[in-house]
């Protein structure tokens, strides 16, 4: 399953962590890297 999350690192932060718990392969668009970083950082330890 996959899943496109457009500002996946801001207000849907959780939304993005449930679909990879989930097993989803998601793709996230967003604009901050340093988000972007840390939203990967937490998906590692899932």
């Amino acid at each position: 399953m996959y899943a496109l999350v457009i500002g996946g690192t801001g207000m849907l932060t959780d939304v993005s962590l449930w679909l990879v718990r989930e097993g989803y392969h998601i793709s996230i668009v967003a604009r901050n890297r340093e988000r972007m970083e840390r939203l990967i950082a937490r998906a590692a330890h899932l």
